[in-house]
């Protein structure tokens, strides 16, 4: 069954941390595993959307990670960077002046 989770701008500036580790409890706990599709902003709520996984998927987790260059060369620079390691993007939230993007790790990886 698909899931949408989601906080605030509030929830994630101030605690990105235990976000990271609600998605991640909600991707992986229980008997049906998730991946996340999609991370949609509207306004001050970030919606998480999930689906269950293929049984040939393996469960990844997930890490918010600050934008530190938000120009475009400095993000594409660290989407390079983290797809030569691995990891996959999912989506950006934008948290008052931060940027935050979230990537799935490779499999096996916490």
């Amino acid at each position: 069954m698909e899931k949408i989770i989601s906080y605030t701008v509030d929830d994630i500036a101030v605690d990105p941390e235990s976000i990271t580790e609600a998605i991640n409890k909600a991707c992986c706990g229980r008997h049906v595993h998730h991946r996340v599709v999609g991370v949609c902003q509207i306004e001050d709520r970030i919606y998480f959307a999930l689906l269950p996984l293929d049984e040939n998927e393996t469960a990844r987790p997930y890490i918010l990670v600050t934008v530190d260059d938000t120009s475009h060369d400095g993000f594409v620079s660290m989407l390079n960077t983290r797809w030569a390691s691995g990891f996959d993007v999912v989506g950006t939230i934008t948290a008052y002046d931060t940027v935050m993007a979230l990537f799935a790790k490779p499999a096996g990886k916490k």
